[in-house]
């Protein structure tokens, strides 16, 4: 695979610009902050389409997604700068993703490395975070599904985006995801219970906003302390 191919022209860019056309940015943000509270990484939060290629195209962020998600999977990420290396590491995440979703949600390889149709791994991506909660135990992005068919086209989703999904680098995901579960049981006074729907509205409100991770996490830190407070006063 060429690292270096000639830019298209005529009827090719023509066709091209049409599929560029369907790229929502504004989900790509979205989508860009569930891979961030899922992975832990750091993600560009603008949704520009150029942006979205250069930051997945080396499928290095693709396979810590995958790693995340799968508790079974221990497969170390190739940071090569070969080009095969690349197609290695799409391929290990499109061989995973095609477990859970539907054959016309997966993307071809060239889609992403070449940008031929990055709406399509625009699509794979959404289909992958509507099963995140249900399938994985993580945090989702998108309405539950109620079966049926998918459409080739994602529609901008609410996140389903738990306060677990704002763990420290520190602390494993499904350790904090225990300590949630079994806090449930303790503190569901009807007031504590709207103070924690409150505090979960306002973050799927920065992640609809696009806001920077480090704003969200705050918000998601502040709570936290707060639900601890809550629970030390009540073992008092």
């Amino acid at each position: 695979m060429s690292e270096i191919r000639a830019k298209k022209s005529g009827l090719a860019a023509e066709a091209q610009q049409k599929v560029h056309g369907k790229f929502d940015s504004q989900f790509a943000q979205q989508i860009f902050g569930w891979i961030s509270y899922v992975t832990g990484e750091t993600l560009p939060t603008t949704g520009d389409i150029n942006e979205f290629i250069s930051t997945l195209k080396d499928g290095v962020l693709l396979c810590k997604l995958v790693n995340a998600l799968s508790r079974n999977s221990d497969e170390k990420v190739n940071n090569s700068v070969l080009p095969f290396r690349y197609a290695a590491n799409i391929a290990y995440f499109l061989s995973f993703v095609g477990n859970y979703v539907g054959k016309n949600e997966l993307f071809k390889t060239v889609d992403l490395y070449e940008g031929q149709d990055p709406n399509s791994v625009l699509v794979c991506l959404a289909a992958l975070a509507r099963k995140s909660e249900k399938v994985f135990g993580k945090p989702g992005l998108g309405p539950k599904e109620a079966g049926g068919g998918t459409s080739r086209q994602p529609k901008a989703a609410e996140p389903i985006i738990g306060l677990q999904a704002g763990s420290s680098k520190g602390a494993t995901q499904s350790g904090m995801e225990n300590k949630i579960k079994r806090s449930r049981g303790k503190y569901n006074s009807k007031s504590e219970k709207k103070k924690r729907k409150h505090a979960r509205d306002e973050i799927k409100k920065l992640i609809n906003e696009g806001r920077s991770n480090a704003e969200i996490k705050k918000l998601i830190n502040k709570e936290k302390k707060r639900r601890q407070e809550v629970k030390n006063k009540k073992r008092n």
